[in-house]
């Protein structure tokens, strides 16, 4: 039983340990033009990385 137990803590404690990134959270404004709704949204700045190809939104 102690051993179950164990590899059970273990289990929980790697899975909690592998959630290291922030998730990102969409920004979007809103525009009313009758009758219609647009959204667009609002990207965040863009980050060059060293040895990377240039940077660019595609959407």
């Amino acid at each position: 039983m102690r051993t179950l137990s164990i590899l059970f803590l273990s289990l929980i404690t790697s899975f909690l340990l592998a959630q290291t990134t922030v998730e990102r959270e969409a920004d979007f404004t809103v525009r009313y033009d009758t009758p219609h709704v647009i959204f667009t949204p609002i990207l965040p700045p863009l980050v060059q990385i060293a040895g990377a190809p240039a940077t660019y939104y595609e959407y």
